[in-house]
């Protein structure tokens, strides 16, 4: 759909976030994912996913691949509504850490308005927090890597 329809150009080449993804990336940025998600209101607690790394679920190859994620908020998220939730540090200092080893508390939820965008490296753990209560979340999920790399996804 994104080859053949023009709709979308602006969130995957927004000069602003376009910008800061060059300084951490370089000019060898490319335009690796993009996906749509949708959290409907539940009474789960836990995302299937639960805390990960996006780009391989292979401990031992967490670093091999460079890549940053942006995540635009489509809705308003309230600290009461499900949101994005990131171990801070475990994309660099924190990078022995295992998801399965993250301690409760240590975590930061991302809450903002509609049109927020949240940039951050690909080997940080992070996980979708789900909050019983919730209004709908919608989001954008664009990944980026470097061109002189293996393919992230």
């Amino acid at each position: 759909m994104i080859s053949r329809c023009a709709d979308f150009d602006l969130a995957i080449e927004n000069p602003t976030t376009l910008a800061i993804l060059r300084s951490l990336i370089g000019e060898l940025i490319t335009f690796e994912e993009f996906e749509i998600m949708i959290r409907n209101p539940t009474i789960k607690t836990q995302d299937i996913k639960a805390w990960h790394r996006d780009a391989t679920r292979d401990y031992s190859r967490r670093m091999e691949i460079e890549y940053v994620s942006l995540v635009y908020y489509l809705t308003d998220v309230s600290a009461t509504d499900h949101c994005l939730s990131i171990i801070p540090g475990s994309h660099y200092g924190l990078v022995d850490l295992k998801p399965t080893e993250v301690t409760p508390g240590s975590e930061y939820d991302v809450i903002g308005p509609a049109g927020t965008a949240v940039i951050f490296h690909g080997p940080c753990i992070h996980a979708g927090k789900l909050k019983p209560g919730s209004r709908q979340r919608r989001t954008l999920h664009i990944h980026y890597a470097r061109s002189d790399q293996p393919r992230v996804y």
